[in-house]
């Protein structure tokens, strides 16, 4: 199981790690240069452990040559330096890459498409997962930034903490929120079974039918609904906000269960209801 480093400064990505593409179960560390790879980038021929990018490494892969990479066992992680993006694929969106960090030290864009992430963290920076890939579960941190393109995957869990935000435009099964985070569902394409709320906002401006909102805690924002929402059950509790304003379209909980009193309900424009 080698260990592969980009120590050649040569604008492809084969020939700065020595010549050849990574073995099976080899780990490769893209860790120096200012250098936008525009050969090479295909490492994908073998499952890596590993592929790292170190803050040391300031430069890009672009959306025409992106990093392609296998990790059915392993981990992609960013860590880069500079604001320069990152564009990462594998060879087919059947494909695994077992677990995605992406906490990079300047806020850079990492760029996911066509591959299957079982499980991404997400510590700083922002996050895209296109069309093509299918991730399972997401964990979002500090004040680091989603979005999550539509497509024919469904997102089985995402949780946001802390400060982060996220924008779901697909399909996702539990939705949790803690913290201060922020998830805005802007999509008809989302239908989720479970949202928990134990703190942050959910903002909902286009969505499919919801089946279950535990509202624990946090703000239930629907102050910019573009169509009436669907709820089948609505678990109320005290610490739950929840936001309408005059020009609010209807919200239609089949069931709601008051728990101590429930939710507050506020009229951003007249006040609490």
């Amino acid at each position: 199981m080698a260990t592969l480093t980009n120590t050649v400064n040569d604008l492809n990505l084969t020939t700065a790690i020595g010549g050849a593409v990574p073995g099976a179960g080899d780990s490769v560390y893209i860790s120096y240069y200012n250098l936008t790879y525009n050969a090479g980038t295909d490492l994908s021929t073998n499952a890596v452990a590993l592929c790292h990018l170190g803050a040391g490494f300031t430069g890009s892969f672009t959306q025409g040559s992106p990093l392609k990479i296998k990790a059915t066992t392993g981990s992609f992680v960013n860590e880069k330096g500079g604001t320069a993006p990152v564009y990462l694929i594998s060879v087919n969106n059947a494909t695994v890459i077992q677990t995605l960090v992406h906490g990079p030290k300047q806020g850079t864009l990492l760029d996911v498409n066509t591959c299957a992430v079982t499980t991404a963290y997400v510590k700083s920076g922002q996050l895209i997962v296109e069309s093509d890939c299918d991730m399972a579960t997401c964990y979002q941190y500090g004040s680091s930034n989603a979005t999550f393109i539509a497509g024919s995957f469904t997102l089985t869990l995402l949780e946001t903490y802390d400060n982060a935000t996220a924008e779901l435009k697909r399909d996702v099964t539990t939705l949790a929120v803690y913290g201060q985070s922020v998830c805005t569902i802007n999509s008809r394409t989302c239908s989720p079974t479970t949202i928990n709320m134990r703190g942050g906002r959910v903002k909902i401006k286009e969505c499919g039918a919801v089946t279950t909102i535990n509202g624990y805690a946090g703000t239930l924002d629907l102050t910019e609904l573009k169509e009436p929402l669907s709820i089948t059950t609505l678990n109320s509790y005290p610490g739950l906000t929840i936001l309408v304003s005059a020009s609010s379209l209807a919200w239609t909980p089949g069931t709601t269960n008051t728990f101590a009193g429930g939710a507050k309900v506020v009229n951003v424009d007249a006040g609490a209801a």
